[in-house]
């Protein structure tokens, strides 16, 4: 089974036309979509209908990410960056922000085999690789993967990383 993994979008509509030009040669059986869709300001809301897009004609698999969530959230005084998520609200279509926050935070496919989320199985907002700005080790990222069912392969998202990518122990 061929599935095509794309994520952290974050708003890129140029990016993601790229990806999927990419993905659409390869014919893939399956297509996730990690989280992060809009979070973001290189045409957010075209980054917006082209997924959605994607989503009626290949019926995208989606996960909900961090940056999903926090667009989700009632704005208050204290709102942790509220004048972007302002912009956000005011730039996408109505609803948006519901929907992605919405998302289950992680999906199956291949008859359960394969899990996909955007940080780990369980939180959008954790790094299944990092502790803080170091590797993870070994029993941690067991202990964020412990009930995974079925599941062989794990794809997340999320880990955009500081760490020195000299350390290849996990990889």
């Amino acid at each position: 089974m061929k599935i095509a993994v794309f994520g952290d979008v974050h708003g890129n509509r140029f990016a993601l036309e790229a990806v999927v030009a990419d993905i659409e040669r390869h014919t893939p059986d399956a297509w996730v979509n990690l989280g992060d869709q809009v979070f973001g300001g290189a045409d957010l809301a075209g980054a917006w209908r082209l997924q959605q897009q994607l989503k009626a004609r290949y019926s995208v698999l989606e996960v909900r990410g961090n940056t999903d969530e926090r667009l989700g959230e009632t704005l208050t005084e204290t709102t942790e960056k509220r004048a972007m998520l302002e912009w956000l609200h005011q730039t996408l279509p109505e609803g948006t922000g519901a929907s992605v926050a919405a998302l289950p935070s992680n999906a199956t496919l291949a008859n359960g085999t394969v899990l996909a989320a955007h940080g780990t199985p369980d939180s959008a907002w954790t790094y299944l690789l990092l502790e803080g700005k170091t590797w993870a080790s070994d029993a941690l990222i067991l202990e964020r993967l412990d009930d995974i069912g079925e599941a062989r392969v794990v794809i997340v998202g999320h880990s955009r990383s500081t760490c020195d990518r000299s350390d290849r122990s996990l990889w």
